[in-house]
């Protein structure tokens, strides 16, 4: 009976001791200084993946609608993904973006419709940003 006594006291105190023990050493560093600085003026890059399929109806508005967002100009980049559309899509998107030289803009074109899931992977993989976004072509953002 004193084994299994010895056994359960030994496994008790590494369960418990083990973790305190950690606990204790690590919080002399949660109060102490990090020494960190933040750099106020850092704006990360954004990639904005937008998928289409026959979205003529909608995609000037939700371009502008992207546009009009806190982002950085010179920082933004806009990948519209055109998922095979037949409505003229591709062409108001290259009308934009002639109209709004000031924001980088990439339209890539499949031939055929694959399906939203192939359209931000083909986005993802062109994408260049820190952050990357994914949105839709209904959607619309606020502005703060």
């Amino acid at each position: 009976m004193s084994y299994l006594f010895e056994v359960a006291l030994l496994v008790g105190i590494s369960h418990f001791a083990v973790p305190i023990s950690y606990y204790a050493y690590l919080k002399r560093y949660v109060n102490g200084p990090w020494r960190l600085k933040v750099d106020t003026s850092y704006t990360p890059s954004t990639t904005v993946v937008l998928p289409t399929f026959n979205e003529a109806a909608l995609i000037e508005k939700r371009l502008e609608n992207i546009r009009t967002q806190l982002f950085s100009k010179n920082e933004l980049d806009i990948i519209v993904v055109d998922s095979g559309s037949n409505d003229g899509t591709a062409e108001l998107v290259n009308m934009w973006a002639l109209k709004n030289p000031d924001l980088k803009l990439t339209l890539i074109r499949e031939p055929e419709r694959r399906g939203k899931a192939e359209a931000l992977n083909v986005g993802l993989e062109h994408a260049t940003g820190d952050v990357v976004v994914l949105t839709d072509a209904d959607a619309e953002w606020t502005s703060t």
